[in-house]
């Protein structure tokens, strides 16, 4: 797999990776000068890193976007990870909020209006903590 990889290095060329993308010649300059010519380096780099840099917006999504191509054919055998959005987190927050909820239908802080809102952790580390020092 690594003869793979390093096969896949030797043949990118970033001038015609570059023309492939219609990148302007300013931002393949900036490219140029942060040293961001090979596919091993630009394996590396995410989003903010182009951002930081300042290139616009658009450039920006099509590096970041043939990046998570290369990605996604590369590093086959890691398994692609997702990662998680706004609104699977909440979906997360609420299910660990029901799981709090007693059998009836007591919070485990003492609270004893149930919620179904997404609560901080680290609202839920301190509820837990407070609950343990007075069962002492």
């Amino acid at each position: 797999m690594e003869e793979e990889v390093v096969r896949d290095n030797s043949d990118f060329q970033f001038d015609n990776w570059a023309v492939d993308l219609k990148l302007p010649r300013k931002v393949i300059q900036q490219l140029r000068q942060e040293e961001l010519v090979t596919k091993q380096a630009l394996l590396l780099v995410e989003e903010i890193d182009l951002k930081t840099l300042g290139l616009p917006l658009g450039c920006t999504k099509l590096i970041i976007a043939e990046i998570r191509k290369w990605k996604g054919s590369v590093s086959s055998a890691s398994g692609n990870q997702l990662s998680p959005d706004a609104a699977s987190l909440d979906g997360a927050g609420k299910l660990l909020d029901d799981l709090l909820i007693s059998s009836n239908g007591v919070l485990a802080g003492g609270d004893e209006t149930p919620t179904s809102t997404f609560m901080d952790p680290r609202s839920l580390l301190t509820m837990k903590s407070t609950s343990k020092k007075l069962s002492i």
